[in-house]
């Protein structure tokens, strides 16, 4: 094998390196976003399972810009007075969705994580 042959393979295997790390980080991200998103989804299904008490929920809406309002069908609850502070570990969850969503979880699929958690498990 010639010298250009050689640094031809080798920048083959460099650029296979690469883009196999490349790959891995992006699935080894896209995991941690779908656990993160699942966690917020539960600590969400903590609190509503506490609050509603008529009944499984049909639909839940959660607001973009405040993490603390649910509507669980068609009742507004604001999380923030629904839990008082010395509530340690139901403010620990609030505190939680609140600092996950700020970053990064999508709000959109944290609803559908929820919403299925809540047809699957309450």
């Amino acid at each position: 094998m010639g010298f250009l042959d050689k640094m031809f393979t080798d920048s083959i295997f460099k650029s296979l390196k690469e883009n196999s790390t490349q790959i891995e980080n992006i699935i080894e991200n896209n995991c941690e976003e779908k656990d993160i998103e699942q966690e917020v989804a539960d600590n969400y299904f903590c609190l509503i399972k506490q609050l509603h008490r008529s009944g499984k929920p049909d639909v839940v809406v959660l607001s973009a810009d405040d993490y603390y309002s649910v509507i669980v069908d068609d009742v507004t609850y604001d999380l923030d007075d629904a839990f008082s502070h010395n509530d340690v570990k139901n403010t620990e969850r609030k505190m939680e969705i609140e600092s996950l969503i700020a970053d990064g979880a999508d709000v959109g699929s944290v609803a559908k994580l929820l919403n299925d958690k809540i047809k699957y498990e309450w």
